[in-house]
């Protein structure tokens, strides 16, 4: 009985050795590990915001280039739906060419 205490004494006494010994090692790691982020964070930042930018600008081309297709679309679908019209259209201009009063000029 006696044996397994000593055992258990041991091992609690290496874990608690290894603990002290691995967790600045680890604390220091950590901490390393946060330092280069950052300083990988502040190198790449302009290159992060000229992405940015660039992704903006061509977000607003693209929404720009879109709307004229659709613009283009809507006038094409209005033609379209106007052109059944255009004999009633032509007739109405021949009536007012043949019906108008002609233009006398002063002598």
């Amino acid at each position: 009985m006696t044996g397994l205490v000593e055992l258990l004494v041991t091992l609690g006494a290496l874990a608690i050795l290894l603990l002290v010994i691995a967790l600045p090692l680890l604390l220091a790691i950590g901490i390393l590990a946060v330092v280069i982020k950052v300083a990988l964070f502040v190198v790449l930042l302009p290159f992060r915001l000229l992405g940015w930018g660039i992704g903006i600008g061509l977000a607003a081309a693209g929404l720009f280039i879109k709307g004229l297709f659709l613009v283009g679309a809507a006038l094409l679908f209005l033609v379209f739906g106007l052109l059944p019209l255009l004999p009633l259209v032509l007739l109405g201009l021949l009536i007012y060419l043949v019906v108008r009063t002609p233009r006398v000029s002063p002598v």
